[in-house]
């Protein structure tokens, strides 16, 4: 197949790029730097002053459209036939906390149902995994290991729902590949259960072998005071998807982080 992914240079983006290159299908990225994964096509392109050209090909997902300006901007230049992919996020429920940002992604999904491309949306929730330029489980266990103060923003026992960003590629990789019709769908991609900041911390603790930490409040904390809760039902049962559940993911990232640090696993 052959494959645009606009933005693709970053955490997400990186290794969905990576998981089609290594199935052999064809890719270029859209975006503002020329680096990148060596066996893809390369494409300058700021979605801000540039016309794309997104004809022949099979699907396009769109990694990094915020704003209505920037779907009108690019609306036209796709194909009816095309498979096209939205990246929103499970924000646009909570507009009152996440503001603009909620707001302009849940503008665009309006725009789109309006539209007769062959569209997909796609809502994930936090995104957890080792590379992440927005700190969460770094941010903790950097806090942790060093001086054990925790930064919370209001309280610390509030419902949220988070999802490994190996089961986020695995659902852009379904949709790609689906013999279904998916247009119009909307598709929540989140762990099966809740957790809270406090077990979040607990477990970190627990892998990390600490007794013993401190919270304090602060509004420079990297998740909300906010509830952020999804529901994963039709995701899970039409692209057969199984999530990875949140204390393996907090593991997962703690082994990165052990190997990136070359801390020996005891």
């Amino acid at each position: 197949m052959n494959i645009a992914v606009i933005g693709g240079n970053r955490f997400v983006g990186k290794k969905l790029v990576e998981s089609l290159v290594d199935k052999k299908h064809n890719v270029t990225i859209f975006n503002r730097s020329k680096s990148g994964h060596k066996d893809v096509t390369k494409v300058r392109f700021d979605r801000d002053k540039d016309e794309i050209d997104l004809r022949n090909f099979d699907c396009v997902v769109d990694m990094c459209l915020y704003t209505l300006e920037q779907f009108k901007s690019i609306k036209e230049h796709i194909p009816r036939d095309t498979r096209y992919i939205f990246v929103s996020s499970g924000a646009v429920k909570y507009k009152e906390t996440f503001g603009e940002y909620a707001t302009e992604k849940e503008n665009v999904e309006m725009d789109l149902k309006r539209t007769d491309l062959n569209y997909t949306i796609v809502r994930p929730s936090y995104i957890v995994g080792y590379g992440n330029h927005i700190r969460r489980l770094g941010y903790f266990i950097d806090k942790l290991m060093t001086s054990k103060v925790i930064s919370i923003d209001g309280g610390s026992d509030y419902p949220i729902n988070l999802v490994h960003v190996d089961d986020v590629v695995e659902c852009f990789t379904n949709i790609i590949f689906s013999t279904d019709s998916l247009s119009g769908k909307v598709y929540n991609v989140c762990s099966d259960e809740e957790t809270t900041i406090d077990k979040i911390i607990e477990t970190i603790k627990d892998e990390l072998e600490i007794e013993d930490h401190i919270t304090e409040n602060s509004s420079e904390f990297v998740f909300p005071n906010q509830s952020f809760e999804m529901d994963n039902t039709r995701t899970k049962q039409e692209l057969k998807m199984e999530f990875t559940d949140i204390k393996h993911m907090i593991k997962l990232f703690i082994e990165s982080w052990k190997n990136e640090n070359h801390i020996s696993k005891s």
